[in-house]
């Protein structure tokens, strides 16, 4: 379902208002000129504000899944998006969680029958493009008290789940100058990205908190942590001065505060292709419908082609809204197009078109500005043309990258520091991960002709996936089940703006604010009582909603009212409090209804 916004306003006195707004925040602002990048940042404190959040202590070799759940979490640190949804506390998502129900691994595989055998070893590694196989399913992320369990399994999926997906994740390569800044910038406007590292004990310089894989070493990655700043004049064991500042997770209590250091010069920080750098953009309480797609373990390999097509049958009444598919290099050109049949070898009755451009390698979701309709079993057929870089697919393939590191849980920090100086390495190699296929899933165009790609490996499907909504057949931004509840036309969108039951909202307000468009008593009311040291605003609530509080002195500028954060509904007679003083009154508020 998504996210619809409309506002109460209401002043201290008798005047009222309902209309749609949207508000925007942006708390790091993108800079001009590489030249205006600082000598040092630290996320931990831009301007006194911390975008970071807790160490944690990893189990056995789960660093991957930390080293993600750091980067998203960093990012909604700074969109704000985990307190936006009324969560408590700063983000915390489930890195085991991710660890069991990956996909690659021994216990569970969805393109095996049964669903287990071959591939990772539970507990005992994975790389970024692991964790993005799992989120672009919209398996995950979830929330820390949702799903994080290291020594049972967690419930794979609940209702009561809160899903976080990144609409983009970026891969970039620190090559240079221009690209090391540009990871900056990155790290400035998104938060923390994943990277990884070869961990020895003899690499690390204590003295200096600092650690420094010359390029000479041969030896490959271990480790993932997550970038949370940089500081140019840093001094490490390399010959130049810079370095990255990481959060690791091994605990708050290592190194002194969980932090270290990483040489600039560093070999695989930053500059390995699939691990270096990868950045998770956009993090949003997921409320999609479905997901559709044949490419269970995401992009294993790339095919030289433009352009490619997945087939997919609808599973209920939804409304297809977006895409998402992987890009393998910088600066693609893409066009989307959703065909409705596709007979003879050829796509007809086209549905809609999404043109646009990706600036770098990675995930990308693209949201439809005409969305398709379905009903359950329709075929639909989604064609992706990509200017350059081929077409990533999915097949049976060996994990090129898996990291390892042997850390233990807080209870065995005795142990841990003992066995610090010895961490083992130990590469994964020949661990082969089963991908299935059938024929009329995938295609790629060639000369003339669509040529069913399983004619080139029977277990190869492409990186396209269907994502959808629940109906909305008029466009009139009220879903089809609200609607019908209620007796309105879900294919006649006149009726958004009437107000059935005269109480003063329309019925696209009603579904706003989750009443009843056919009962005047059932309506938003709101009140207010203001002393000397409090505001307090009364309304009845919904359960199916969540409010937020925001104060303005003039109807143009509008921040969070004081001490009010965004909170879900009760269901009955509610209210926000507001703390003020008789001098520091706003003279506006609004009650921002949205739905979860």
């Amino acid at each position: 379902m998504q996210k619809r916004i409309s506002y109460i306003h209401v002043k201290p006195s008798l005047w009222k208002q309902f209309s749609p707004w949207t508000l925007t925040l942006t708390f790091l602002t993108s800079l001009a000129t590489w030249a205006d990048l600082p000598a040092s940042f630290d996320l931990r404190n831009v301007n006194g504000t911390n975008f970071m959040t807790a160490v944690k202590s990893q189990i056995q070799g789960t660093c991957w899944t930390h080293g993600t759940m750091a980067a998203m979490e960093s990012n909604m640190q700074v969109t704000g998006e985990w307190k936006d949804n009324a969560e408590t506390g700063e983000p915390n998502l489930a890195e085991y969680h991710l660890d069991w129900w990956n996909g690659f691994n021994q216990f569970n595989n969805d393109d095996l029958t049964p669903p287990t055998g071959n591939g990772l070893e539970i507990h005992q590694g994975g790389d970024y493009r692991v964790a993005t196989a799992y989120i672009s399913r919209g398996e995950g992320s979830v929330r820390d008290i949702d799903g994080q369990s290291y020594y049972s399994t967690p419930t794979r999926k609940a209702s009561n789940y809160h899903y976080y997906y990144p609409k983009n994740v970026e891969w970039l390569v620190d090559d240079g100058e221009s690209s090391r800044n540009e990871i900056k910038q990155t790290i400035m406007t998104h938060g923390a990205i994943g990277t990884c590292m070869f961990w020895d004990n003899s690499l690390y310089d204590s003295s200096k908190d600092s650690h420094y894989q010359p390029i000479s070493d041969v030896r490959d990655p271990n480790h993932s942590i997550a970038i949370a700043g940089w500081d140019d004049n840093k001094v490490t064991k390399s010959v130049t001065n810079g370095a990255w500042l990481c959060k690791n997770s091994w605990g708050s209590w290592w190194s002194g505060d969980g932090y270290f250091w990483i040489s600039y010069d560093d070999k695989h920080c930053c500059k390995h292709e699939q691990m270096g750098a990868v950045s998770f953009q956009d993090v949003t309480r997921q409320t999609y419908l479905n997901f559709y797609y044949h490419d269970y373990h995401g992009w294993r390999d790339t095919l030289p082609v433009e352009k490619a097509m997945s087939a997919f049958i609808s599973k209920e009444d939804e409304d297809l809204i977006a895409i998402s598919f992987f890009t393998a290099t910088n600066d693609v050109d893409y066009n989307i197009s959703v065909y409705r049949q596709f007979t003879n070898g050829l796509c007809n009755n086209i549905a809609t078109v999404q043109t646009g451009r990706i600036d770098r390698t990675g995930l990308h979701t693209v949201d439809f500005d005409t969305k398709v309709h379905l009903l359950k079993d329709d075929p639909f057929y989604i064609v992706l043309d990509l200017s350059q870089g081929g077409q990533p697919y999915d097949k049976t393939s060996e994990i090129p990258v898996l990291l390892y590191t042997n850390s233990f849980p807080q209870q065995d920090f005795d142990k841990y520091l003992e066995t610090l100086g010895k961490m083992s390495y130990k590469r994964l190699s020949n661990t082969i991960v089963t991908s299935t296929a059938r024929t009329n899933e995938s295609f790629y165009w060639s000369d003339t002709q669509w040529i069913d790609l399983t004619t080139l490996d029977s277990s190869a499907n492409f990186c396209i996936k269907g994502i959808t909504s629940y109906p909305d057949w008029d466009d009139d931004d009220m879903p089809n089940a609200w609607e019908t509840q209620f007796n309105l036309n879900p294919t006649n969108s006149s009726d958004r703006n009437i107000d059935n039951d005269m109480d003063g909202m329309s019925n696209y307000e009603e579904w706003i604010a989750d009443t009843n468009p056919t009962n005047n008593n059932s309506v938003l009311n709101t009140s207010i009582d203001i002393n000397a040291e409090q505001i307090t605003i009364n309304f009845n609530s919904s359960t199916q909603r969540l409010y937020r509080l925001l104060a303005s002195d003039n109807l143009i500028s509008w921040h969070d009212a004081p001490d009010c954060s965004v909170q879900m509904g009760n269901g009955s007679n509610d209210q926000i409090i507001t703390s003020c003083t008789n001098t520091t009154i706003p003279q506006y508020f609004k009650l921002r209804a949205m739905n979860d």
